[in-house]
């Protein structure tokens, strides 16, 4: 029994000692634990939190923070001032124009934003169409607009052969008249020669005047002028007789008729030169010749003006003719390039999508994301710009920190100021001031102008004043081995609660921004020289290199570029 009773502790020891083992080895892995917050957009404030004290009020003496010609002085000795009003400034039309165009840019780049969210909505809705399959009700749409495609361009293609066909009549139209313009023209210009100025002419071929011209050369021109109008008149005649086969034949004859009655109105002018000149001529024979001349003149000069006018009419109707067709044949391509679209748009959905399409669409999805968080740091720059045109602005306005009495006033307008040099003096209206030590560390941040929250031990934290930061001394002072710089802060509101001596507790707000993305300054990590904020992205842990901006007072750190809203930032990682 006693062997029994120490086999079965043995069992049992055994079995423990084997639980132990297998439970080393068996063991659940332990997850490693991950703290994440989402990137939000919100606002963001920085301040400086320093200790003062309570002393009577002195002038505040007050300068342009650059130098300049002074273009406006709006005070003078022992005017009243309320905090905020201009008191002088200094030319600034260029800094003025850089304000605008910063803000120029900022609105083109928020157009540009505009335009990329857009085209993300347009792949976003295109992939979620091809994800989710082609209806039937898709298919539908996409055959009736194949059909409705197909009917444009059926009309297109009659409308283009009616085109065709109208001007293929007018313009035949005016072919058909050709012929007998050219006939009025031929029978005008034979009246002209062969009529109207034949008693001028005598011989068997009425070759030679019939009186003697007092210019020989001029009588020889005229003589081979009329020459040249037989001849004319002869292939003018042979022309319109000949049958002519094409548009092209009618308007080679409409130029050998105009060629030939110009050559029939040079030789009426020659005769005219003739009468004019001196001749044997009675008045009454020579008074009938002009007359005649000026009859056969009158009449050429019209074949000619009919000839020219058709000529015109035609030009002008081709021209019309193929602006019209052009139009049509216009209305014909667009047509086939719009059913060639609904009909690959058709197609495409009848095959349904391939997964490399798919994958295709993604990628333009994550383009389109990313070319809004490109431009969103863009915009972001180019506020950045504005505020800087705009602080480089500032500096050359003098505003009244304080409600109180001008005391001194010493600028000039149209004389050059330099930076620093005290312009203007000012004596509080209340009788106290605050005056801090600030640290070096801090006082990069403050500038005149800078509100502060004040709280007086006196009162507890329950009471709260407000001041305003109204001159930083530009010399250091030592404080406990730690370079300080004395500024002053006037009360705004409850002076006649304080006491000098009373100990204040300032915190100055010295800059915020407003919905922007920041994250806890923990989150923030260096390497390799660079900002990394790590990310959570499906479960894999991705490292973003970050652009960063104002720090705030709560911990938080504004992300100019790197990170976008949503995200899930690591804020702990064991």
């Amino acid at each position: 029994m006693a062997f029994l009773k120490k086999f079965k502790y043995l069992i049992i020891f055994l079995l423990a000692i084997g639980g132990i083992v297998a439970y080393a080895f068996l063991k659940p892995e332990k997850q490693p634990r991950i703290d994440t917050i989402v990137a939000e957009r919100g606002d963001i404030v920085q301040e400086v939190s320093v200790v003062g004290g309570v002393k009577s009020a002195k002038n505040v003496d007050l300068a342009f923070e650059t130098g300049g010609k002074v273009e406006k002085v709006y005070v003078a000795v022992g005017d009243l001032v309320e905090v905020g009003q201009k008191l002088a400034e200094l030319n600034s039309s260029d800094l003025k124009a850089d304000v605008k165009q910063a803000f120029a840019q900022v609105s083109g780049a928020l157009a540009t934003l505009d335009q990329y969210k857009a085209a993300l909505a347009v792949e976003q809705a295109k992939l979620n169409e091809m994800n989710s399959g082609t209806r039937s009700e898709e298919i539908k749409i996409a055959q009736t607009k194949v059909n409705d495609a197909k009917s444009v361009l059926d009309n297109a293609k009659i409308n283009l052969q009616d085109e065709q066909d109208e001007a293929d009549i007018e313009l035949n139209n005016l072919y058909d008249g050709v012929v007998n313009i050219l006939n009025e023209a031929y029978s005008k210009a034979d009246n002209a020669v062969n009529t109207q100025l034949d008693a001028l002419f005598t011989g068997s071929a009425n070759i030679d005047f019939s009186f003697e011209p007092n210019n020989s050369q001029l009588e020889i021109s005229a003589l081979l002028a009329r020459r040249d109008s037989i001849i004319a008149l002869a292939d003018l005649r042979s022309e319109i007789d000949v049958a002519h086969q094409s548009n092209e034949d009618y308007d080679n004859a409409l130029v050998v008729g105009k060629n030939s009655i110009s050559i029939v109105r040079n030789f009426l002018n020659l005769v005219g030169d003739v009468l004019e000149g001196d001749t044997n001529l009675t008045a009454s024979t020579l008074n009938t010749y002009k007359t005649n001349l000026n009859t056969a003149r009158t009449n050429v000069n019209t074949a000619i003006s009919n000839i020219s006018s058709q000529q015109q009419l035609i030009s002008s109707q081709k021209i019309t003719n193929q602006d019209s067709i052009n139009t049509a044949q216009s209305s014909v391509d667009n047509a086939e390039f719009s059913l060639q679209t609904v009909q690959e748009e058709l197609d495409l959905k009848l095959a349904g999508y391939t997964d490399e399409q798919i994958e295709a669409q993604k990628a333009k999805v994550l383009q389109a994301q990313a070319n809004i968080s490109s431009q969103e740091a863009v915009i972001q720059q180019k506020q950045a710009s504005v505020s800087s045109a705009q602080a480089k602005l500032n500096k050359t306005i003098v505003l009244a920190p304080i409600n109180g009495i001008i005391t001194k006033q010493n600028a000039k307008e149209g004389e050059i100021v330099t930076a620093q040099t005290t312009v203007i003096s000012i004596i509080s209206e209340f009788e106290f001031e605050i005056e801090a030590n600030i640290p070096e560390v801090d006082i990069s941040k403050v500038k005149i102008g800078d509100v502060a929250s004040v709280t007086l031990d006196a009162y507890g934290d329950d009471q709260i004043f407000e001041a305003i930061v109204v001159f930083i001394d530009p010399a250091e002072k030592t404080i406990e081995g730690v370079a300080t710089y004395k500024t002053t802060l006037q009360f705004l509101n409850n002076a006649q609660l304080v006491k000098p001596g009373m100990t204040a507790d300032l915190e100055i707000l010295t800059e915020s921004r407003e919905s922007i993305i920041a994250i806890p300054q923990r989150a923030l990590i260096r390497k390799n020289g660079n900002q990394i904020v790590q990310i959570l992205d499906n479960g894999e842990v991705k490292d973003i290199v970050v652009t960063t901006g104002l720090r705030g007072s709560d911990g938080q750190i504004e992300i100019v570029e790197g990170i976008k809203e949503g995200d899930y930032v690591i804020t702990f990682m064991e």
